[in-house]
């Protein structure tokens, strides 16, 4: 019995600009359009810390999906997929309170291409039967995640100041967000798109302001506990920088995740200088 071909793509009926797609992604930004123009205010003024922790859980949604899918690392975990589901419909949460329209609509859109995941493998199982297309599905969702991400960006410059010791911290985390997004994209094999993977130069450049920034945070008395982030840190750069073929996706993830996170808090804990 001849046994049946390997299916390499997904039909037609699924690729992302068939007609039912274009449709019911319209239907959802209109629907996100018509509940960004019945919010005259938004529910309560967004600071440059409620910005930071956004872009924190943007980062940490591709990122747990990268992980998720990932063939080099601990693919199918129910960790990651949790981590990233709970992190989606927080972002989606904290964008209604906000009420910023294009905040609200360029997080629809990373939320529709997410859903589109569904045409991947969800289990190793599903593999043995099917090539996974990840570069007809997981690029729409990083390039929506960067978009996000320069909404993001411009809505933190317009904020009031935070103190300098608070935006230092925003800035340390946001750094090791790009660093550890550049890393998981390149770990990823078989993924065309390059947006988000960092030259050797910004890496180097990035590793430098890190380690900079931890050193001197560290030696300030109530900063203490950056000493941990700064020895995790230290023990795993060189793989973020010379990873070669030894790729640790899910540890590294959950290692600088925890990070930021962290340095988000913190910050969200100081009030002045």
């Amino acid at each position: 019995m001849t046994p049946e071909p390997l299916r390499t793509t997904p039909s037609t009926a699924h690729l992302p600009w068939g007609p039912f797609h274009n449709f019911r992604t319209w239907i959802c930004l209109w629907t996100c359009l018509f509940i960004c123009t019945t919010c005259s205010t938004p529910a309560h003024s967004a600071t440059q810390q409620d910005i930071q922790e956004l872009r924190t859980l943007s980062s940490s949604v591709l990122i747990n999906i990268l992980t998720y899918h990932n063939p080099n690392g601990t693919p199918y975990d129910l960790d990651a997929a949790e981590a990233y589901q709970g992190d989606l419909q927080r972002l989606l949460h904290k964008t209604q309170q906000l009420g910023m329209p294009d905040l609200i609509i360029q997080t629809e859109r990373l939320r529709v291409a997410i859903e589109d995941l569904r045409h991947l493998p969800q289990s190793k199982a599903d593999v043995r039967y099917v090539i996974p297309p990840y570069s007809l599905w997981l690029p729409q969702v990083i390039e929506q995640q960067a978009l996000l991400n320069t909404v993001l960006s411009d809505l933190y410059a317009r904020q009031a100041s935070v103190s300098e010791r608070q935006k230092t911290l925003h800035e340390l985390s946001w750094k090791i967000e790009r660093l550890l997004l550049s890393y998981q994209i390149s770990a990823f094999p078989s993924l065309v798109t390059q947006d988000g993977v960092l030259d050797a130069q910004t890496l180097t450049a990035l590793d430098a302001s890190i380690q900079q920034h931890l050193t001197e945070l560290s030696d300030v008395p109530e900063l203490a506990q950056l000493k941990k982030i700064a020895l995790h840190y230290q023990s795993i750069r060189l793989h973020l920088l010379n990873p070669a073929t030894d790729w640790g996706p899910s540890a590294i993830a959950r290692y600088l995740l925890g990070a930021a996170k962290q340095l988000d808090d913190l910050a969200g804990s100081i009030d002045s200088l």
